[in-house]
């Protein structure tokens, strides 16, 4: 599905910017299973924790089917709450982290989120959108669909990045996707996701660091 695309796309670029081979993502479960639920208003929404390994040596369709298996895995176990499992792995919490995952993914077919205020009624009961000002968790990606495009949106804590770094990030997202788009048999390792440009500028980096490394040695063993 595209979910699932979508989120093999996003533990790519993670194990990219954090060099890390074990990848844990949250994601929000509707929680209505069962059918009974369906026109009952209030929130069922669960939390899962998908843990996914996108291994430099696989290739990305490799990967994908792996994504798959664990995503329809962890759907089938969705009625597990989040809260049970946190009580039951965790015997030592940190109270300045979330437990289990940092970073989180959000999938929506129904626009831009927060794009403007949602307002319905049903049965004279009014609805509307609230934005809130906090991040809830280090760093989201939420993904939308309108009409024939797929949108990203990040939501970061800015304690940790600053609005320069996310933009990074951004253009590190295009870089995966349109690599994976142009050779679905890519491996892992052969994505790339920083630009010529950037690169350019981190060689110089180097280059100038080296050499000022060189002229203080030299000038130690005058």
């Amino acid at each position: 599905t595209l979910f699932m695309v979508l989120l093999a796309v996003y533990n790519v670029f993670l194990s990219k910017i954090c060099r890390q081979e074990n990848i844990v993502v949250g994601v929000p479960i509707a929680g209505r299973k069962h059918a009974d639920l369906d026109n009952i208003i209030g929130i069922f929404v669960n939390t899962l924790a998908l843990r996914n390994e996108p291994r430099g040596e696989r290739s990305f369709k490799e990967f994908l089917i792996s994504v798959k298996k664990r995503t329809l895995e962890a759907f089938e176990n969705q009625d597990y709450q989040f809260e049970d499992l946190v009580a039951n792995v965790l015997v030592d919490r940190d109270a300045g982290r979330n437990p289990v995952f940092d970073v989180m993914f959000t999938s929506n077919n129904w626009g831009k989120p927060l794009e403007k205020p949602l307002e319905n009624e049903i049965n004279k009961l009014n609805l509307e959108t609230m934005e809130y000002k906090t991040s809830r968790f280090d760093l989201i990606l939420h993904s939308f669909e309108r009409e024939e495009t797929i949108g990203f949106m990040f939501e970061y804590s800015t304690n940790l990045y600053k609005k320069e770094t996310i933009e990074r990030f951004a253009a590190y997202l295009k870089k995966v996707v349109s690599s994976i788009v142009n050779n679905p048999g890519i491996k892992i390792s052969k994505i790339e996701i920083i630009s010529e440009e950037e690169k350019g500028k981190l060689i110089q980096k180097i280059r100038k660091k080296k050499s000022k490394i060189i002229v203080e040695l030299a000038e130690r063993n005058k």
